[in-house]
């Protein structure tokens, strides 16, 4: 009987009857913010020297040893097997959407485009926490410098003066004046607000302070005569955020 069944099962993978995506499978782990489904229907064309997470998916589909995330020649002669029994012989191993299409995957650009923008948020928050670590080291570095009106640093600096001289140090040139930095800022809500970011204070519609927002509702700040630059908690609600 298991000579019988080995038999049958032959003649309908010669036929195509019989696909190596029948068997269930583990999955590899998409990449963050997207499924397992739209992690491969995101990159439809495999070759030779590929580097993504659906390899892993392939190689765990087809059997293959080992998990890297590197498309190979091995893989690739197993897709190459499974092509030609679905009549796709020229295209000899190379991952196409026909090829996810005969897995069961099709290929979908709106989930390209959602793969493209997660990575685009992931590379912006990089980005940002990069930033605003040398943002909140420069702060810090100041720490004891006396307040003086219209003082631009780096012996002493007024409110506006210290966020403007910090973040020229980390590459981003900002306006004089608080109100000015507000209109040159995105405004991002309190529940958004990160380290690094700017905190304006509000007196009606009128921009009266400007200090770096720490976390934990703490601020780093030059804010009146008599008090040096230092990390302070948050003394006011009145306020809005804004990030460079």
């Amino acid at each position: 009987m298991a000579r019988l069944l080995a038999a049958v099962s032959a003649v309908a993978l010669t036929l195509g009857l019989l696909t190596v995506a029948s068997a269930p499978v583990a999955h590899a782990a998409p990449p963050k913010g997207l499924t397992m489904k739209q992690a491969i229907q995101s990159h439809p064309t495999i070759k030779i020297g590929t580097r993504d997470k659906a390899v892993k998916h392939l190689k765990k589909r087809f059997g293959a040893p080992n998990s890297t995330a590197r498309y190979g020649k091995g893989i690739a002669r197993k897709v190459a097997r499974f092509e030609a029994r679905q009549g796709m012989r020229h295209d000899r191993g190379r991952v196409t959407p026909r090829t996810w299409r005969e897995l069961g995957v099709p290929y979908s650009k709106a989930a390209s485009t959602a793969r493209k923008r997660a990575e685009s948020q992931g590379s912006q928050a990089s980005r940002h926490t990069s930033r605003s670590s040398a943002v909140l080291r420069e702060a810090a570095r100041h720490a004891g410098k006396p307040y003086a009106y219209g003082g631009n640093g780096p012996g002493a600096f007024d409110c506006s003066g210290y966020p403007r001289y910090v973040f020229d140090k980390v590459g981003v040139n900002l306006p004089r004046t608080a109100a000015q930095q507000r209109g040159a800022t995105r405004w991002v809500s309190r529940s958004q607000v990160r380290p690094g970011d700017l905190v304006f204070v509000h007196s009606g519609s009128y921009v009266s302070h400007v200090a770096i927002y720490a976390g934990n509702n703490m601020w780093w700040e030059s804010s009146r005569p008599g008090k040096p630059v230092g990390k302070n908690p948050a003394w006011t609600r009145s306020v809005s955020f804004g990030r460079v």
